[in-house]
């Protein structure tokens, strides 16, 4: 997916879940602790809608420029991790040298090594191994006081999500991987599925346990969720403004269609050979 690299990412307001003005939706009731199947009701999206509220996030650290004010403890290894992390993130690994990391963090380039003995790809892959930790952490955390509808839990998905920088996996399968021993390679393909895929597709399938939705597929359609929302951050804010909507709002209306379809007659599935089957 393009990375957007516009100075407007770096200041955006969203729509995102704030967990103590979280209630449980009632129009969905969560699976009964003793394992036994609650009753389920459809899905409100007006509901999960309303449990929204608008705050102000601040940026993440991919995209944000690297402070000169920074705290008064934080270490010369930690700005170096800091620079390393929004460098990869913006040009990727074969991208990114460590001059220019020396050049962000203000120290000769010599002096990296005291910090990463093992030299770029050891920066790389503590860098996006805390990244891919950040992420998980969020999805999880925002998946747990999401309402406990499908869809108000992936309208939380999606928030979260565009309200941190991407990761660009598509870079990272077919350039970044490619380029550093295989080993750190399988370690950080597996912690991506396990920090961007797992995550959803669990709540899919609990989903599908509750009854709202088919049990097919649903690793892939958990991976294409994450690739149709992260892709909404290359919009313009000019067209943002122009519509006077925000990228939240893209998603809403995208997750809406992916529980909904776009179909107004059952029948004419049908007619479409390479449906997948029901």
């Amino acid at each position: 997916m393009p990375w957007p690299g516009s100075e407007p990412l770096l200041e955006r307001t969203l729509s995102v879940y704030r967990p103590a003005d979280i209630q449980t939706c009632p129009t969905s009731i969560r699976p009964s602790l003793c394992g036994r199947p609650a009753p389920v009701q459809k899905c409100n999206k007006n509901h999960a809608k309303s449990v929204l509220c608008r705050v102000i996030l601040p940026t993440n650290m991919l995209v944000a420029k690297l402070s000169t004010h920074l705290t008064s403890n934080s270490d010369a290894r930690e700005q170096v991790l800091y620079a390393a992390e929004r460098l990869f993130a913006a040009k990727g690994y074969a991208g990114t040298t460590l001059r220019d990391i020396a050049t962000v963090v203000g120290i000769r380039h010599a002096s990296l090594y005291h910090h990463a003995p093992g030299g770029k790809e050891e920066l790389f892959v503590e860098v996006m191994g805390r990244a891919l930790q950040r992420h998980r952490d969020g999805l999880v955390r925002c998946l747990a006081s999401a309402p406990a509808c499908l869809r108000g839990q992936l309208y939380a998905v999606a928030d979260w999500l565009l309200a941190h920088a991407p990761i660009d996996l598509v870079r990272m399968v077919h350039a970044d991987m490619p380029a550093i021993d295989a080993v750190q390679a399988d370690r950080l393909s597996s912690l991506a599925l396990e920090s961007l895929i797992l995550p959803i597709e669990g709540a899919l399938h609990a989903a599908a346990a509750r009854g709202e939705v088919a049990d097919c597929d649903l690793g892939v359609v958990a991976g294409g969720l994450i690739g149709m929302i992260e892709s909404l951050h290359a919009i313009p804010d000019s067209t943002l403004a122009r519509t006077r909507r925000t990228r939240a709002e893209f998603a809403h209306r995208l997750i809406d269609v992916l529980l909904d379809g776009l179909y107004t007659h059952r029948e004419e599935k049908k007619d479409v050979s390479f449906a997948l089957p029901a």
